[in-house]
């Protein structure tokens, strides 16, 4: 049998998933061991393992195909089918409030020093209180004297302002600005830190 030929060969016309059914794999081996050789990246599927229960058939083997990048005609299973945006869960689901609506609310989060032109206001979070977060207007609308420092045409943040250190009274530590960074002509921006490991206790 000149199983590494065909393959090679199938190898050659662009084939990159290789799903395998039997009570177990035997060939996903060679099959890798064939794909190194020529320095091509595959992905060897199998669709059973000995003693592995199969409680929905091979529907997870289906699955697995398509993960690896394999066009699945998913018709076939749900003809009556169609795709809806749902939802997220809600558990993934973080307000960070980088909204000015946000910023004004007392319920979620609240100014707790005065505002830096550059970091912006400091904003508690109440969902995650270790964490120090800001939120500020950046950008030659906000900022015009970043326009004074351009390198080819673009503004760039002086290395006096990345280098700087600003004391925090009410929380006693030093934040240290980001080494480097780039403004288009408007945007918005936000730095968060943890103390533990971005901020210096005094």
């Amino acid at each position: 049998m000149r199983f590494a030929a065909a393959v090679q060969a199938a190898l050659e016309d662009g084939y990159r998933v290789f799903a395998e059914v039997s009570p177990h794999p035997l060939l996903s081996h060679a099959l890798d061991q064939t794909a190194r050789n020529l320095d091509i990246p595959l992905a060897a599927v199998a669709g059973m393992r000995r003693e592995q229960p199969l409680p929905f058939g091979l529907r997870g083997f289906v699955a697995d195909v398509h993960n690896a990048g394999a066009a699945v005609d998913f018709s076939v299973l749900y003809p009556a089918g169609r795709l809806v945006d749902a939802p997220l869960p809600t558990w993934t689901h973080r307000r960070l409030f980088w909204n000015r609506e946000a910023q004004d609310s007392p319920m979620h989060g609240a100014c707790t020093v005065s505002v830096h032109p550059l970091l912006g206001s400091h904003v508690r979070l109440q969902e995650e209180p270790e964490r120090h977060a800001w939120q500020a207007e950046v950008g030659t609308d906000a900022q015009p004297w970043l326009g004074d420092h351009r390198i080819r045409d673009v503004a760039v943040m002086p290395g006096a302002g990345t280098a700087r250190w600003r004391w925090r009274p009410r929380e006693r530590c030093w934040v240290k600005l980001p080494r480097s960074a780039t403004f288009a002509s408007s945007g918005r921006c936000g730095w968060m830190h943890r103390p533990r490991s971005a901020l210096r206790r005094r």
